[in-house]
């Protein structure tokens, strides 16, 4: 029984983050889908297969030796509010959707914003389920770091977190 529970649990996670980056800036971090290889945990391979500017279709290869799979994905976005991203052909994930919305704090503040991020997936690979359940909150929070780090890299920003904002 709880076996079974741990294999068909569906991680999800939300989060509210006042950051110290324009919104401009966590957009552009997130919609380089291109790069997310070089900066992304667990990332190996990024290739575009298709773009338009509202729309990429990507294949990312994600895992750690020995264990490596890739997926498509397709990343759909509103610049510089929001970037989408769901697996596209069930090969990996029964589904993974990840959402990015951005906001401005206020107008007299233009390089502070606020991120919600959610990301929910279930792997179609029992033993993969089981294991994201195991890892998925160090998982998800080095995701999540990784964006802000790397936005603190291209933009000279002391990296971090402003506050954790709760609904």
């Amino acid at each position: 029984m709880v076996l079974n529970y741990l294999f068909k649990r569906r991680p999800e996670y939300k989060a509210k983050k006042l950051l110290c980056f324009s919104k401009e800036q966590m957009y552009e971090v997130v919609a380089d889908v291109q790069n997310y290889s070089t900066f992304l945990p667990f990332c190996t391979k990024s290739t575009i297969q298709n773009q338009n500017p509202d729309e990429i279709r990507v294949n990312l290869e994600i895992g750690f030796p020995p264990i490596c799979e890739n997926y498509t994905s397709v990343v759909t976005m509103n610049r510089p509010n929001v970037v989408l991203a769901k697996s596209a052909d069930g090969r990996l994930f029964e589904y993974l959707e990840t959402v990015w919305r951005f906001s401005s704090v206020a107008e007299g503040d233009p390089m502070t914003c606020i991120v919600d991020f959610s990301i929910r997936f279930k792997f179609k690979n029992a033993v993969y389920s089981h294991v994201a359940s195991i890892f998925f909150g160090k998982l998800v929070k080095s995701i999540e770091n990784a964006f802000i780090d790397e936005a603190a890299r291209r933009y000279g920003k002391p990296s971090g977190i402003i506050a954790d904002l709760q609904d």
